[in-house]
């Protein structure tokens, strides 16, 4: 199982496509290198300066890729959709072909939202994290717990 990798703002940094894995520079520290065959999402906060082919190197491996802004609120999320990909391709066509479909496929867009909130606060507090994974996550939770955890940055 790989692991998620995190960008967030940081003045100077540069991220680049070498091969099959990211190089990553910040201003002060040693270059480091990233296979991408580690790596099973990625989640970029803020503004992030990244070359195309850093995004179409997830996309070629199917790694998501969720944007957040600065106040921690979801702005995108992006996923390969390829027609040489026949496997995909037909099973990501059928979520278009009912709005049954759509609304089942935004259904497990928002669990898999939950899930990923719900790591994020688990990284803030576990204590947290099981209170409101017995109770139920809110959107307004969220927001005012990331809000809370990111008020000294």
């Amino acid at each position: 199982m790989g692991r998620t990798l995190y960008l967030s703002e940081c003045k100077g940094m540069k991220i680049q496509r070498d091969g099959p894995s990211l190089w990553i520079e910040m201003p002060g520290k040693a270059g480091r290198r990233v296979p991408v065959t580690l790596i099973e999402r990625v989640v970029i906060i803020g503004k992030v300066n990244l070359d195309s082919l850093v995004i179409t190197l997830f996309a070629e491996h199917e790694i998501p890729v969720t944007f957040f802004n600065r106040r921690g609120e979801e702005m995108a999320v992006t996923y390969s959709y390829n027609h040489r990909f026949a496997e995909h391709y037909h099973r990501q066509k059928i979520f278009f072909l009912s709005d049954h479909n759509t609304e089942r496929f935004m259904n497990i867009i928002r669990a898999w939202r939950r899930k990923l909130q719900l790591n994020v606060i688990g990284r803030i507090s576990k204590r947290l994290k099981e209170e409101y994974a017995i109770k139920g996550l809110r959107e307004s939770d969220y927001k005012r717990i990331i809000k809370f955890a990111t008020l000294l940055y």
